[in-house]
């Protein structure tokens, strides 16, 4: 029957009968991998990668067996649970039953050495059998999980495939061809891994089956070659490597790539590309491929190179790349034992270098590391600035911008009289009872002929309180009087004026017994540090002359005019140039008087120049002193040969009365006869006439007192 009508059919019985799941025992007889169950009708899987006998409660309808990457058996099931095999070759069907008929084919690699998979968790190497279904067509992964070669397993057990250049087959035997290929990756230290293989070092050679596709495993990515059906290789990530033809030799583009570690003195883990390094050097690496950076207890930090070589990095807070660097942007931490003088290490920093006492280390930001003091393993992490992770139950550690400092409490152990040895906890070497200051929040081994674990718990704690290091003989540890210093600043919390603040230099502005670091008004003006525009100086009513936001007591330039107060003649005004006319040390824009005549600028008609006189010919406004045309005539004094000229006067040119042209052209002592000096006045009196400076009837006046003279 059709299988989409089969399908419909079912679907339609689903629709008007009630749903009735029936067993079914699913026998994969002597097929041993893994096999998975899904249901066409409702979509889904009803179980994934199973083995063996399976028995599954299954509703009416279709389904299909998986095995393998695509190979699939299907089949139905009745609402009574009849099973009926749509492929009889494959499988035997029947009441509440489904069988894998299945026969054996025999698998000859002869020289390839790599793992083969057909179906799930059947990754093989070497000659083998496999008991797989009849009837069915099969995928074979000799290489990677990309490229495949296919056979097909017949009803009466005969194998036969398509890819005669992969593969010789005798009845039910597949014999596997290969020719060689040679991997060289040149100088790159890191290890090389054929998928399928073992991970090698230096230049290995491979026997391969032609016509599929492989994968070498270098780092955190994959080179991927085809060995074509004649045996020759291409390689799919160019920037990667390149292929000898002759020899048939895949060959590492390799780069030099420098590692600049600045000044961290711990250990960089290039996975799977080389030995771990200690400082600055430098790696061979291969372009186009992803590595991941181990720096401290962080997993690794991915890592790129592009086709040219050229390195990013994902993490740039930690380290930053230029070209062919990587430069590690280290920051300074300090560790404060705060009394702890036992041992501890940082994992690898220093390769595992056991420290005691404070010190400062230079570490990588935005990444994590193990701190480790006897049997505890702690871990913090830090930014570019500061160490994080805000310390929580039982915490050992506190944090304050760079520095960690370590909860500690002195502790007495209680040893009895009678045990004289040595005993040893936490780097304590010590004999009898005696008290020690260990770090909350942390495992103790203690030693001595025997070998003893307490936790030290936070507040301090002991558990157990009694702990056995020596046989039959109990030790017991008793906290002592914490002295409290939630800021370690060096100031215990009963004297501290800012007590969760640090502060070691306690200043105190206004006397009022809040350190001015946690005081909300330090100047004690009653106006707020987070709005006082003066906040260390008291200025209750926040003057702030130019509006800067900055108050005027504190303010060292009031105007805002770039002049410093101490400097500027005119203070609260803004005069970037200074200017003082007067010189009396008062600038122009604050000085009442600019000119110093001991008239006021809002009432002197020339502000800027003395004139004690106030004199103004024409009128205007503006003094003679500082009027550029002083009779208001439109000609500037410059010009004016007559600047005396009364207003409301026709002039010449010159800026002069008609009257004034004349005496000024015509001096009766200019002329030795007087007939002459008459003649005069006529010519140039009658030029005025002629320019409509005076009349004819003025031009006759002035002839006839001239001839008086």
């Amino acid at each position: 029957m059709n299988k989409f009508i089969l399908t419909t059919i079912l679907g339609l019985f689903l629709l008007i009968s009630p749903v009735q799941a029936a067993i079914v025992v699913i026998d994969s007889e002597q097929f041993s991998d893994k096999w998975s169950l899904y249901d066409q009708t409702s979509h889904n899987w009803v179980q994934r990668y199973v083995q063996g006998v399976k028995t599954f409660d299954l509703a009416p309808g279709r389904y299909y067996i998986l095995i393998g990457f695509d190979t699939k058996i299907f089949f139905t099931v009745d609402a009574a649970g009849l099973v009926v095999i749509e492929n009889g070759i494959s499988a035997q069907g029947g009441a509440n039953q489904l069988t894998l008929i299945t026969s054996e084919v025999n698998f000859e690699p002869e020289e390839y050495k790599g793992s083969t998979w057909i179906t799930w968790g059947s990754f093989i190497a070497g000659p083998h059998s496999r008991f797989l279904p009849k009837g069915l067509s099969y995928r074979i992964f000799p290489g990677s999980a990309s490229h495949s070669l296919n056979f097909t397993l017949a009803a009466d057990g005969a194998v036969s495939t398509q890819q005669s250049s992969s593969f010789d087959v005798v009845g039910n035997t597949m014999f596997f061809k290969t020719v060689p290929v040679n991997i060289d990756p040149g100088s790159y230290e890191g290890t090389t891994r054929l998928v399928g293989s073992s991970g090698q070092f230096g230049i290995q050679q491979h026997n391969l089956v032609p016509g599929t596709t492989y994968r070498l495993q270098l780092a955190n990515d994959l080179i991927d070659f085809l060995l074509s059906e004649t045996g020759q290789i291409s390689v799919l990530n160019e920037d990667a490597a390149t292929v000898n033809e002759l020899t048939n030799t895949l060959s590492y583009n390799n780069v030099e790539v420098t590692f600049n570690t600045n000044q961290y003195a711990g250990e960089s883990n290039l996975f799977y590309a080389g030995p771990k390094q200690i400082g600055s050097h430098k790696r061979i690496l291969v372009p186009g491929i992803k590595y991941s950076l181990a720096v401290g207890s962080t997993a690794g930090v991915k890592l790129t190179l592009d086709a040219q070589g050229n390195a990013t990095s994902y993490n740039e807070i930690a380290f930053t790349t230029s070209g062919r660097t990587v430069s590690y942007n280290n920051v300074e931490v300090t560790i404060d034992t705060a009394g702890f003088t036992g041992n501890y290490s940082l994992y690898g920093v220093g390769a595992w270098q056991t420290f005691s006492g404070s010190r400062t280390i230079t570490l990588v930001p935005n990444l994590s590391y193990l701190f480790n003091i006897s049997a505890s393993r702690h871990t913090f992490s830090i930014n570019e600035n500061s160490i994080l992770a805000a310390p929580e139950a039982n915490s050992w550690y506190q944090v304050n911008q760079s520095t960690l400092k370590l909860n500690t409490s002195a502790v007495t152990i209680d040893v009895p009289a009678s045990y004289t040895s040595d005993w040893n906890i936490g780097g304590y070497v010590r004999q009898g009872t005696d008290t020690i200051t260990l770090v909350e929040g942390t495992s103790y081994y203690a030693y001595s002929a025997g070998r003893g674990v307490f936790d030290l718990l936070s507040p301090c704690a002991f558990s157990p309180e009694t702990f056995t290091i020596k046989s039959g003989l109990a030790f017991t540890g008793t906290c002592g009087t914490p002295v409290i210093d939630s800021d370690f600043d060096g100031i215990p919390d009963s004297g501290d004026n800012c007590p969760f603040l640090a502060n070691p230099d306690q200043l105190d502005l206004n006397n009022d017994g809040e350190g001015d670091l946690c005081d909300t008004d330090i100047d004690g003006d009653s106006v707020s540090n987070d709005v006082d525009n003066c906040p260390a100086i008291v200025n209750t009513d926040q003057t702030d002359d130019d509006a800067d936001a900055i108050g005027n007591p504190c303010d060292d330039d009031d105007d805002n005019d770039s002049v410093n107060d101490s400097f500027d003649n005119c203070p609260y005004l803004a005069n970037p140039d200074q200017a003082d006319g007067d010189a009396d040390g008062l600038g122009n824009v604050c000085d009442p008087d600019d000119d110093n005549d001991f008239i006021d600028d809002v009432n002197d008609n020339c502000p800027a120049t003395a004139n004690v006189s106030q004199s103004d010919i024409d009128s205007d406004g503006f003094g003679d002193v500082c009027d550029n045309d002083i009779d208001g005539d439109l000609v500037n004094n410059e010009l004016d040969q007559c600047p005396s000229t009364p207003p409301g006067l026709i002039i010449t040119n010159e800026g002069c009365s008609g009257l004034q042209y004349i005496t000024m052209s015509c001096k009766p002592e200019d002329f030795s006869n007087h007939g002459k000096f008459v003649s005069c006045v006529s010519h140039v009196s009658k030029d005025l006439v002629i320019d409509d400076v005076i009349t004819s009837k003025e031009r006759a006046r002035f002839i006839k007192e001239a001839a008086k003279k």
